[in-house]
């Protein structure tokens, strides 16, 4: 197709292109050589974490509120350590009759911070310092009150719930202490011993029967022993084989075997040695 030209004339599609490659200038490419895709990278520099900072202490205004915290508490515990502490001392003159109650007041000493709380060690401490009581029957209460409804600790009295106590704990079987009040046992003498209607020693009795029974023999048997004059006869002997050359680094031990057999001895030889021993006392037998 041809077009037209400025200053006149029409000219073809060929020549317009000619003279447009004829009026661009050429520009080189650069001689710069293409990265290979197997080059190898520029490592990257490792960004560095800053230096941690230490903690920053805790605020004045928490520390203080958790000083008045732990003094709010310190105080709730002894104030209610002091309170049990009157109501075991209100029933402490009459404590066969209100047990029950000495114990739940325990149970309230036993808890944990109470005794710090008080200015106390221990538990213990509680029972000497502030009740008068010795720590054992105090764990006793304290046992009834967690074992016993108190319904039935009651009914029984502080002795007769102690001594089912004790008969609970020496019976081989898990019994709850009601099935056991109302049972009928077979003690390990061959014994039957009707516990509801049994008096209150006869079950303590019971009790040390079935511990004795089960637990393991304490008796040992006497191991052999050495008598005197054997012991003498072998210091005297070593002290012979101490004046021979041949005996020297030798340790004889004297060994028990009973009044029968008598007491050996027990040492290591060299052969030499032995063969020498043999000899002498095979000579000596042939002379007599």
């Amino acid at each position: 197709m041809a077009k037209s030209w400025p200053g006149g004339g029409r000219v073809g599609l060929p020549y317009l292109y000619s003279a447009l490659h004829d009026a661009i200038p050429m520009f080189p490419m650069s001689a710069a050589p293409l990265r290979s895709r197997h080059t190898m990278a520029t490592p990257k520099r490792t960004r560095t974490s800053p230096p941690t900072a230490s903690p920053k202490p805790a605020p004045k205004a928490l520390v203080e509120r958790a000083r008045t915290l732990h003094e709010a508490r310190r105080q709730r515990l002894a104030a209610d350590g002091f309170d049990a502490i009157a109501r075991v001392r209100e029933r402490r003159a009459d404590i066969s009759a209100s047990f029950y109650d000495v114990g739940e007041a325990l149970v309230v000493l036993q808890r944990e911070g109470i005794a710090e709380a008080l200015g106390c060690a221990d538990f213990d401490a509680i029972c000497r310092d502030h009740l008068d009581l010795s720590p054992s029957h105090a764990r006793r209460l304290v046992d009834l009150v967690a074992r016993l409804t108190r319904g039935l600790a009651v009914s029984l009295g502080v002795d007769r719930a102690s001594a089912l106590m004790a008969l609970v704990d020496a019976t081989p079987d898990d019994d709850a202490p009601a099935d056991i009040l109302h049972a009928t046992l077979v003690l390990p003498s061959g014994a039957k011993l009707d516990v509801d209607k049994a008096p209150t020693e006869a079950i303590y009795a019971a009790a040390k029967e079935l511990r004795q029974a089960a637990a393991p023999s304490a008796k040992r048997a006497r191991g052999l022993t050495t008598s005197a004059a054997e012991r003498s006869r072998f210091a005297a002997a070593t002290k012979r084989a101490a004046g021979d050359a041949r005996f020297e680094g030798i340790e004889p031990r004297l060994v028990a075997r009973g009044r029968v057999k008598g007491a050996a001895v027990r040492v290591d030889v060299p052969l030499d040695l032995w063969e020498a021993m043999v000899s002498a006392v095979v000579r000596a037998k042939k002379t007599r």
